[in-house]
């Protein structure tokens, strides 16, 4: 699992590169638009694995093709920067778990 946190923006991959999230800094109201290199309409699971987590709440998806697609999340609990490292901490376990074929 890649972890990178720099220029304003957090990714997080599967351990096969396959699969990555970006996100940004959390806005002054707690939101973050995150990224991901792949279709999440065909996933919700890990969407409800992440809407599920306490300090969050997804607000929105949007599907751009096949290998592009955005999530709008809200942080409920202040500091905004510390829900984004919580999430920075869980989504490696999420994606592991919803996003990778089983063998």
């Amino acid at each position: 699992m890649e972890n990178n946190n720099q220029k304003g923006f957090a990714s997080v991959s599967t351990p096969d590169g396959r699969y990555r999230i970006w996100m940004p800094r959390p806005t002054s109201s707690g939101r973050l638009v995150c990224s991901c290199s792949f279709a999440l309409k065909k996933r919700l699971p890990l969407v409800d694995a992440i809407d599920a987590l306490p300090y969050i709440q997804v607000e929105e998806i949007r599907d751009i093709d096949e290998d592009y697609s955005t999530f709008i999340i809200t942080c409920k609990e202040t500091p905004y920067h510390a829900c984004m490292e919580r999430l920075i901490e869980d989504l490696p376990k999420l994606m592991e778990e919803h996003l990778t074929e089983l063998k």
